[in-house]
């Protein structure tokens, strides 16, 4: 992404962190760094962790979301499912999926706004990496999750590099160079600042309190 180690680029630092510091003070409503998640998300989110809410009930908070209605009859028919009739009701999708499956689906659509391979030079060549780890990050916190939720370990690991593309596509606004030198001071202040930013995204998103510990 740059020249770390070979002297550094005060004016673009002050300027990339002036930025960031700028944007974490903010509400986040900058909709143009920071995607919105779908309004239903939060509260399927906050359905599915409740064992008296009815496949019926969730049916009837998805129907709201088309994106997330396709999403749903799209998986319940793919080879992983394999049905012998194709399934078009929204109930019977529900069903198939199951609870955990639902929840790997709404966690998938909630972040999918995120990677977006339109934006600058930078995020289009950070953002495929630093997903594919935050996959496997997520993929090993549901694995290891012992005295917590599984979907909420693996909230964890999703969310976790969020605030690292946010960054990213911050810098694609406010550095027009393709590459500059930057200080370790920066990277470590770059690096902290992202982290505190997936905190500040994930409230803003009404995740768990336990995926925000």
């Amino acid at each position: 992404m740059a020249y770390p180690g070979q002297g550094c680029n005060l004016e673009i630092e002050q300027k990339v962190l002036q930025a960031l510091f700028g944007l974490l003070s903010s509400d986040l409503n900058d909709a143009i760094v920071v995607p919105r998640v779908p309004t239903i998300i939060p509260q399927l989110l906050a359905s599915l962790r409740s064992r008296s809410v009815s496949n019926g009930e969730i049916s009837r908070q998805i129907v709201k979301d088309v994106v997330l209605v396709g999403e749903v009859i799209n998986a319940v028919n793919s080879a992983l499912y394999n049905p012998a009739d194709r399934i078009n009701s929204l109930e019977n999708a529900v069903m198939m999926l199951g609870e955990d499956g639902l929840r790997l689906l709404i966690a998938k659509v909630a972040f999918r706004p995120i990677i977006n391979l339109n934006s600058g030079q930078y995020t289009r060549r950070a953002a495929p990496h630093i997903w594919a780890q935050a996959e496997k990050c997520a993929i090993a916190c549901r694995e290891l999750a012992i005295v917590v939720d599984p979907f909420e370990a693996f909230l964890t690991g999703m969310i976790k590099n969020v605030g690292l593309i946010i960054a990213f596509r911050l810098l694609d606004q406010v550095c027009e160079q393709p590459k500059f030198s930057y200080s370790r001071a920066f990277q470590q202040t770059f690096s902290s600042v992202a982290a505190t930013l997936s905190y500040r995204i994930a409230q803003r998103w009404g995740f768990p309190a336990e995926v925000l510990v």
